[in-house]
């Protein structure tokens, strides 16, 4: 593995060598890293700081792989009976949220939602999908607005959203239901996402889902019941209509309702914390009279460095250099937290492998480097026989900081997902009093590393109180079968070129086409 690569974009260029790397001073980027709180006991979150609103919960739940969220959402779109808002990156129409079950019992989506318009008058149906690039085109379903919006019930309305900046995206993946429901995450409503937490390569019910199968995706999606939902309800709404301009006025919140009348909690799904509080972290770009919002990237460098013991992390990617430096600071730390950071062992395609992944490499090396006192661990999810893959997709963007401390949401750990595209992140922040919901927040970490680990969430726990560190437990629980494994020895060495400049490939804000353009033909070194 190449050492002493090249330092990150944003740093100070006094900071060249590995060793300096780490030693940074909270000034380095004034108005988002300068006033970051200390390991004490002052809050993190902080609406109009690192957070939009934060609102009531009255039930939380963590959905882990596909299965169980889509059984979930299955069951709460039956229920639904004013309003459904689905965001999304990209949809599928044919998608079966339940294939397990015989065919003709379980409608595609496109039918589920034609059906309910019909046989409940005062249901509206909104879906917003991102009118992607042609360069992302292969894989998506065509015609879906023909098949979504045309051929369908007058109160199923499905639109294409192009209001974003060149280059930009939009990456939410939220659907809400009645403004009682919430599911927020990494899951889109697509192709490949189906999937159980024991990601056999073989498994038929994955085709059944979509007809295509694909690769084993891991990822976890929240859902939150109660006025948080309500509040992700308003963000949809302001994004349909900045996407549509009025086309369809989407309604109103529903007026209060008896408990009765609520869409349920889903069948079988246990809630992980009940009665918190539930912080709404954004992204959005600047674009004519919308203002640049960077609460994501905020968010991330206030929690890190209040962590004490542990930061947990599993995301799809690792390239943002703002996050990398919070991460390699604490690090150097005489006391500072445990980093366990869990990634896939490679992305899909070769044009991402030649980029983020190679971007990733440069941030793992420092990380490296800042390792003083040997906290640091980064894995990925080995499951062997995978009739010939490297590894499962790990989709997820989840943060879990001293079992006090969670997020999940859409955004990835890149520079994209904290300036350039549309994100959003659910973040709760327990207090010390607050000793039962912390278990629960442990116990998703526990249930992720079960996963991974191949074993149950149980033996995790003990082996974390065992040792007194989840590092070691996971070394003492590692196998040479499906496990975690070691991901910096399988890194190739770091080579900067034209497709890791991160202008170009990873951009954290909007890029004019004139600019793009100079950056591809110029050379400036």
């Amino acid at each position: 593995m190449q050492r002493g690569a090249k330092p990150f974009g944003r740093c100070d260029e006094r900071f060249t060598s590995p060793l300096q790397f780490g030693i940074l001073e909270h000034n380095l980027s004034p108005g988002i890293y300068g006033d970051t709180p200390s390991m004490s006991s002052t809050p993190i979150l902080k609406p109009g700081r690192n957070c939009w609103r934060i609102e009531r919960a009255e039930k939380v739940a963590f959905l882990i792989d596909g299965r169980n969220y889509f059984s979930a959402l299955y069951d709460s779109l039956l229920a639904a009976r004013e309003c459904v808002f689905i965001l999304t990156w990209d949809l599928f129409s044919g998608l079966r949220l339940r294939p397990e079950q015989s065919e003709p019992e379980v409608p595609t989506l496109r039918d589920l939602l034609d059906q309910q318009v019909r046989a409940h008058e005062q249901l509206r149906v909104f879906m917003l999908n991102w009118d992607y690039s042609p360069l992302l085109a292969q894989g998506r379903e065509w015609l879906t607005e023909l098949k979504l919006g045309w051929t369908t019930h007058e109160q199923l309305y499905f639109r294409f959203d192009s209001h974003c900046p060149f280059g930009g995206a939009h990456h939410e993946k939220n659907v809400i239901v009645d403004d009682h429901l919430a599911y927020v995450g990494g899951l889109d409503l697509a192709r490949g996402r189906w999937d159980t937490q024991s990601h056999q390569f073989t498994d038929p019910r994955r085709t059944a889902a979509d007809g295509l199968g694909g690769r084993p995706h891991h990822d976890v999606q929240v859902l939150v019941q109660g006025p948080v939902a309500a509040a992700v309800g308003e963000l949809a709404r302001q994004r349909w209509r900045h996407a549509t301009a009025s086309e369809t006025t989407p309604p109103e919140p529903p007026p209060a309702i008896p408990d009765g009348a609520r869409p349920p909690w889903p069948k079988g799904v246990e809630p992980d914390l009940c009665d918190v509080e539930v912080a709404i972290a954004r992204t959005r770009p600047k674009l004519g009279e919308q203002a640049e919002v960077r609460e994501i990237e905020q968010l991330y460098l206030d929690s890190i460095p209040a962590a004490r013991k542990s930061i947990y992390i599993e995301n799809q990617y690792l390239t943002t250099d703002s996050v990398a430096r919070a991460l390699a600071e604490r690090l150097q730390t005489q006391d500072g937290p445990e980093v366990i950071i869990v990634l896939p062992l490679c992305t899909d395609g070769w044009l991402s492998q030649q980029t983020m992944d190679m971007m990733r490499v440069r941030i793992l090396n420092h990380l490296q480097d800042a390792d003083r006192h040997n906290r640091l661990g980064v894995y990925y999810p080995h499951i062997p026989d995978l009739n010939g893959e490297d590894s499962i997709r790990v989709h997820t963007k989840a943060l879990v900081i001293d079992d006090r401390f969670v997020r999940v949401g859409s955004a990835n750990i890149n520079n994209r997902s904290m300036g350039l595209d549309t994100e959003c992140d659910l973040a709760i922040e327990l207090t010390p009093e607050q000793a039962v919901e912390q278990r629960g927040i442990a116990h998703f970490r526990d249930r992720l590393l079960a996963e991974h680990l191949d074993t149950d969430p149980t033996t995790v726990a003990r082996a974390i109180g065992e040792h007194g560190s989840i590092l070691a437990a996971i070394e003492a629980l590692r196998t040479h079968n499906r496990s975690l494994r070691p991901l910096m020895s399988e890194l190739p060495e770091y080579q900067e070129g034209l497709l890791t400049q991160q202008q170009l490939t990873d951009p954290e804000q909007p890029v004019e086409p004139a600019e793009l353009l100079k950056a591809l033909l110029l050379d400036d070194d």
